[in-house]
């Protein structure tokens, strides 16, 4: 079955747009991720679009066919139409920010429509570009200030008529530009600033920054074109959601995409998540991002509460605690703002902090980050000791029920566990109640969380309790093998349970298979060495996903439809790092190994532990 059709995503480090495969703008907030929402026709017809229609002599033409496609590496999108005797194509991107430039230079849509005479005769076409509402078409006009609570808008087409006469074959260019601020004298001065600007310029520029930026990935060794595209096009989609002014990453770029065939799951993903940050982390450490990690965790610093804690599961990308969950019905759908889990315990969030910082260290050496944070990590891994037996919301964020969920009790683990190997780097004593709070939660979780009824490492401490992908972090991070006996007994239940299609759903109460948790599942195979099941698994999302190679929340492995807010980091992260770990056999630890002196040393996969091994050789070689 071929990938399906969905949306691209352009985007600036400020927001983003969705673009339509029929070239149409169906998502945008302004001025930044989480703010108004000018344009929502992805969730709801009765949301507004911005269309570009074209006419043939006064008949409005209907594409015959549509295609989309990146420039390879990059978020510049290319959607191609093809009408009756006309032929064109749509080029989107917005200018990625250069550290120098003012603000108003990246708030710019840039649409570079082609169009081609394809029909043998001479004919002259319209070019209407038009905002609709349910149908409800109204052609713009140039200059035209749009004016809504949080932003202003205008579109200029740089003067050039709309209304094209072209001869047989013959090729025309029609820029159509959207412009946005805060304030509309922001606007008129980028407006008068553009016709100094060469369109075609800004796309080569463009390009470039792109380019040069996933040039500095770490190189995939594959001869898998889809591997290639997938790892590239994951990593520019989360790219593209990080807030280039702090560094903050989001969980999505919508807000209300219905994640599920039944119910009302449908949320606003368009903030900052700790653990969603914490993913996207590790899949920007393993391809070779340090800065994008460095600039996260500085952010997450920055909102840390004085007692060591963070106060809400997820931030605004300015750092502030969301507002209030609002519901704004839309006809056949609601358009949902803010999100009520704001006000969660979730245990995981101090734990995947600490062992962000910690793996950030082994990957960078950048032990001077270590030491200005020391306090940051102290605070939290003592938030850890006091509070880690308490209930919490847990990882899916249950809004009804508090439990002793097993993957928050393992992150607690994790963050005390890394705390002290912080600590030990540092040359700093550390404190006894840390040893033995590790210990405590250690022994506590690998006996609370088996339940003997269901014979599986299960969700919460709950011996009926569901069985749950996220146990997998028991595996994870050391504290139970994967050849042990109920590990293996916690995987055959897994795949008996949760799968659906071939995909992996994240619980037994889900509807539908989960990207993030299918390829969690791979983890557990490539592991064990069973390279073939975890290239099974790869295999089907990538071939799930879209056209572009862009994942949502969840997927439907029978007909490649997406459901859930898109794209969704957590998706792109984990399909990051597997196609990393399945296809880096040889993994080199060269930037860790020459450090220490020791020399180069191979090893079979990436593997988080072994990498921690030898960052611990490292520290001993080093007081030697």
């Amino acid at each position: 079955m071929a990938r399906q059709k969905y949306y691209g995503i352009i985007g600036n480090g400020e927001t983003c747009a969705l673009v339509s495969k029929v070239g149409n703008i169906e998502w945008l907030c302004l001025p930044q991720f989480d703010s108004q929402v000018v344009y929502s026709k992805i969730v709801s017809s009765m949301g507004h679009s911005l269309d570009i229609d074209i006419n043939d002599n006064g008949r409005e033409l209907d594409a015959l066919k549509s295609s989309q496609e990146y420039v390879e590496g990059t978020a510049v999108l290319k959607t191609r139409l093809q009408f009756s005797g006309l032929s064109a194509q749509l080029t989107d991107f917005m200018p990625w920010p250069e550290p120098e430039a003012m603000e108003s230079e990246k708030r710019i849509i840039f649409r570079i429509l082609s169009l081609q005479n394809t029909s043998g005769k001479s004919k002259k076409f319209t070019v209407k570009v038009r905002i609709n509402r349910g149908g409800n078409r109204k052609e713009i006009r140039e200059n035209k200030i749009f004016r809504h609570d949080s932003c202003v808008y205008a579109i200029t087409f740089l003067k050039k008529s709309l209304e094209i006469k072209l001869r047989p074959k013959e090729l025309a260019e029609v820029p159509i530009i959207l412009v946005y601020g805060v304030s509309e004298d922001e606007v008129r001065k980028t407006l008068s600033k553009l016709k100094l600007l060469d369109a075609q310029l800004q796309l080569q520029k463009c390009i470039g920054l792109w380019k040069n930026w996933i040039d500095k990935s770490r190189t995939l060794e594959t001869l898998n074109a889809d591997y290639t595209k997938a790892y590239k096009q994951s990593l520019v989609a989360m790219k593209l959601l990080t807030f280039e002014k702090n560094g903050a990453i989001i969980a999505a770029g919508t807000s209300s995409l219905p994640a599920s065939i039944v119910g009302t799951h449908s949320w606003d993903y368009r903030f900052m998540w700790v653990r969603d940050a914490y993913y996207a982390c590790r899949a920007f450490l393993a391809s070779n991002h340090f800065y994008a990690v460095k600039r996260q965790l500085s952010f997450l610093f920055s909102v840390q509460e004085k007692d060591g804690h963070w106060a809400s599961p997820f931030y605004t990308i300015d750092g502030r605690m969301p507002g209030d969950e609002v519901d704004i019905d839309r006809g056949e759908a609601v358009l949902r703002l803010n999100n009520g889990a704001k006000d969660q315990l979730q245990l995981d969030s101090e734990g995947s902090v600490i062992y962000m910082a910690y793996m950030y260290f082994l990957y960078s050496k950048d032990i001077e980050f270590l030491q200005k944070h020391m306090g940051n990590i102290e605070t939290a891994a003592n938030w850890i000791c006091k509070n880690y037996m308490k209930e919490e919301n847990g990882i899916w964020e249950f809004r009804h029920k508090t439990s002793h969920w097993t993957y928050g009790k393992v992150m607690c683990y994790i963050g005390i566990d890394a705390a002290m190997k912080i600590f030990g780097l540092l040359n700093k004593k550390i404190p006894e109640q840390w040893a033995k709070t590790r210990s405590s939660i250690k022994n506590d979780v690998v006996k609370n969380s088996w339940s003997s009824y269901r014979k599986a490492f299960v969700q919460t401490y709950d011996k009926d309790s569901s069985v749950d992908i996220s146990v997998l972090a028991l595996e994870d991070y050391g504290i139970v093998k994967p050849f042990d006996k109920k590990m293996k007994s916690t995987i055959r239940l897994i795949e008996n349970k949760l799968s659906v299609n071939g995909g992996i759903k994240r619980n037994e109460d889900a509807h539908l298979p989960f990207y993030f948790a299918t390829l969690w599942l791979a983890a557990h195979h490539i592991r064990v060495g069973d390279e073939k099941r975890a290239r099974e698994i790869i295999d089907l999302c990538i071939n799930s996903s879209t056209n572009l190679y862009m994942c949502a929340e969840h997927f439907d492995p029978a007909n490649g439809l997406q459901y859930g807010n898109f794209p969704q980091t957590f998706s792109a992260s984990m399909l990051v790092e597997r196609i990393l770990e399945i296809e880096k056999k040889e993994f080199s630890l060269e930037k860790i190994l020459d450090l220490l002196g020791i020399g180069i040393r191979k090893i079979t996969h990436y593997d988080r532990n072994e990498l921690i091994k030898w960052s611990e050789a490292s520290l001993e070689y080093r007081k030697k």
